[in-house]
């Protein structure tokens, strides 16, 4: 390398092959010497260069010398012994760490429920995955067995005390335990078994509770009680409930990874970067509240934020309520033992997890077709179609009217850097916003573009925003 760097060009090399044939010589120890040589003599032992041309002046293939075989060999080799280091560790760090036998540990809401060895416990996993929905407050834990059992949670903040426990009401394939009375960004350790085996845990781990309380857990926000009668399934395959508080339809959307957010990067209201975001089981009403639901809760409740004569409306029918401010619908959803969504929650239901553009799929939306939306400017008190007018083109999990109708309140303040910096599960949306802004979903029905109608579609408003096309839809931790 010094002779090659020779300030001197009669001291350096003459050419690549004579500094090829040095660097194969100085593999041999007995020609180490070679490179002192002086010029002539390395240029008359240099080897011969084998080529092979179609002319006698463009040569166009050359044999690669050993040294340049085994120099290719030897980095193949590091690259596949590389890979194989890191395939191996990937493997180790992501395989179900071990808890008491026979049990798989699930971890932070993530893990496998094997079937227990011990005698007698038939209690066979229909589905492998533990749905486990992680709040500031609670941890609930929701899977199904083939068979009726009954399954008792034990739970506490050190592996060796276990002493708060959770029983399910009646035996049931279909298990919900819950831990509650959590505190906020602290560990809590369970173990889970059937109630005929209190002694042979089923399943063990630990699980990590939000450290930051969502809007709805807060004082200033507390739900009352509502009652939740099942209706079986929709078309969808998904379970649904009928919230007995307003009687609306409430569809259970299963907690999900996905990518939130605009793949576009438009400028305007922030939808993007496109994130990663975890989003747990959550219910949402099928359709918007409706004039006559609004209505009922004006009637029982005596609301005085604004008086019910004030609202242009000729009829209290199914048609999306509208001209509601934030403060109107957070009454609503106290009222009916709910709460708003998110938008990641928004997002999900309206097909986020499903890699859709539109709430209906990825066809282009028509006009009155497959969603209620004029297609021109200008709109007014009475343009709406009934909820849930399209019901040939519901979103992934069975919900109407995502698209265009009514805009709908989200229960997140609204800051268009905000997905730079969302947290990965349940995003709550920024803390505050100094021009009193909450994000809204869904465009309304006279949307002037066809970007309105997407799915990661943001807008904001004033929060005593009262505009004719302000309406929103209920949700509820499940």
């Amino acid at each position: 390398l010094q002779r090659a760097l020779d300030k001197k060009p009669e001291n350096r090399f003459a050419n690549a092959e004579a500094y090829l044939e040095a660097l194969r010589q100085v593999r041999e120890p007995s020609a180490a010497h070679a490179i002192l040589k002086p010029r002539s003599a390395r240029q008359s032992s240099a080897r011969p260069r084998k080529l092979t041309s179609t002319t006698a002046s463009f040569p166009v293939q050359q044999e690669l010398s050993p040294f340049t075989v085994k120099s290719v060999l030897a980095a193949l080799t590091l690259a596949l012994v590389l890979s194989t280091m890191m395939a191996a560790a990937w493997l180790k760090f992501n395989q179900p760490r071990p808890g008491r036998d026979p049990v798989d540990a699930l971890r932070h809401g993530r893990g496998r429920i094997l079937q227990a060895a011990a005698a007698g416990n038939s209690a066979t996993v229909r589905s492998s995955e533990l749905d486990t929905i992680v709040r500031a407050t609670t941890v609930t834990f929701r899977f199904f067995t083939e068979a009726p059992r009954r399954f008792v949670l034990r739970y506490g903040q050190t592996p060796l005390k276990l002493g708060s426990m959770s029983t399910e009401p009646e035996t049931t394939g279909s298990h919900l335990l819950r831990m509650q009375g959590l505190r906020a960004g602290s560990k809590y350790f369970y173990e889970l078994a059937l109630a005929s085996q209190a002694g042979s845990p089923w399943a063990t781990g630990d699980a990590t509770t939000l450290a930051e309380m969502p809007y709805w857990e807060k004082p200033a926000y507390g739900s009352r009680q509502s009652e939740l009668v099942s209706l079986g399934k929709n078309d969808r395959g998904f379970e649904q409930y009928r919230n007995e508080a307003d009687g609306s339809v409430m569809i259970a959307v299963p907690g999900k990874e996905f990518d939130m957010g605009s793949p576009y990067a438009r400028e305007g209201n922030g939808e993007f970067p496109v994130h990663r975001v975890r989003v747990d089981t959550f219910l949402m009403d099928r359709t918007p509240i409706t004039r006559r639901q609004f209505r009922r809760f004006l009637e029982e409740t005596g609301h005085t934020t604004f008086n019910v004569r004030e609202i242009p409306y000729d009829d209290w029918d199914d048609r999306p309520m509208g001209f509601l401010t934030w403060p109107n619908v957070a009454e609503y959803c106290r009222w009916a033992g709910k709460r708003l969504p998110t938008e990641a929650e928004f997002e999900l239901a309206c097909g986020g997890g499903e890699g859709w553009r539109y709430p209906c799929g990825n066809v282009t939306p028509l006009p009155y077709q497959n969603v209620d939306w004029s297609g021109k400017a200008g709109g007014g008190k009475d343009v709406n179609l009934p909820v849930g007018s399209f019901p040939r083109f519901p979103a992934p999990y069975g919900h109407l009217d995502l698209a265009a109708g009514v805009r709908q309140w989200c229960a997140d303040w609204f800051d268009p850097g905000y997905y730079a910096v969302s947290p990965f599960r349940n995003p709550q949306g920024p803390r505050a916003s100094l021009e009193l802004k909450r994000s809204q979903r869904v465009a309304p029905v006279d949307a002037g573009y066809l970007t309105d109608l997407e799915i990661w579609h943001r807008q904001r408003h004033n929060i005593f925003n009262a505009a004719w096309c302000n309406g929103f839809r209920g949700a509820r931790d499940f």
